[in-house]
């Protein structure tokens, strides 16, 4: 019995050190982008979406996007930029306009963030998260009406973005 447990034990450290299943589909290394970027597995997320792209595979511009997104919680907003403006090449999703945006907005460049905010109210004027943004950019630009204007809409349309974008206001009035 002795000698059959010793047996046992490097068997299941073998299972252990086994290497995991190698991905072979787009669709897979998709799937597992996107747990990973929930994981905050920045790297790892960014590696599969790339492998997505190189494989051409579906739903490319969610690929441009979440890779995008993982490059800026890792301090790259250029080439978060980047690949914002590649998945809304692909499709002009206002979700991928108004996060353009926002990092436009972050790096001075207030002009084009406007346009993308402005083109993602025309594409869904019931986006209430987008009227906030634009709100703020104004804020920023010293437009006090439009600004107002831009909160009023965001709160009729969704009440639970009103503390948030308020906070924010507030900040960014403070410098």
């Amino acid at each position: 019995m002795r000698y059959f447990s010793f047996l046992l034990i490097p068997l299941f450290l073998l299972t252990l050190t086994e290497p995991a299943q190698e991905l072979t589909s787009a669709e897979e290394y998709s799937q597992r982008g996107i747990a990973r970027f929930e994981k905050n597995d920045l790297d790892g997320a960014i590696a599969d979406f790339t492998k997505v792209i190189e494989m051409n595979g579906r739903n490319q511009e969610f690929c441009y996007y979440f890779r995008g997104l993982a490059r800026y919680r890792k301090g790259n907003s250029n080439d978060a930029i980047d690949d914002l403006t590649k998945a809304i090449a692909i499709k002009p999703d206002p979700r991928f306009l108004d996060d353009r945006g926002n990092l436009l907005a972050k790096q001075g460049q207030l002009d084009r963030a406007m346009a993308d905010l402005n083109k993602a109210i025309e594409i869904a004027p019931q986006y209430a998260k987008a009227y906030g943004d634009r709100g703020l950019v104004r804020v920023m630009q010293g437009e006090a009406t439009g600004a107002e204007l831009d909160f009023k809409k965001c709160f009729e349309l969704d009440s639970a973005l009103e503390p948030g974008f308020k906070l924010a206001a507030n900040k960014i009035k403070q410098h």
